[in-house]
């Protein structure tokens, strides 16, 4: 499956691994490319809804490219 943004790419190897950071490395790549503010809030929200570290990483896969 293709994510949303296709042309975004967040490189998670070799990063610090918490989920926090995670977040925080997928929403600067996201504010760079032009996205909006309310649309990384919303976007924010959901992935703090999530119920485990792998569901966050399988919602950001479906956002962005990952390396």
């Amino acid at each position: 499956m293709e994510p949303k943004y296709k042309n975004i790419t967040v490189k998670l190897v070799g990063e610090d691994g918490n989920v926090f950071n995670i977040i925080g490395l997928l929403n600067r790549a996201l504010r760079q490319s032009g996205i909006g503010k309310d649309e990384i809030s919303q976007i924010d929200s959901d992935l703090m809804s999530s119920e485990s570290y792998n569901q966050v990483l399988q919602k950001i896969m479906s956002l962005v490219n990952v390396k």
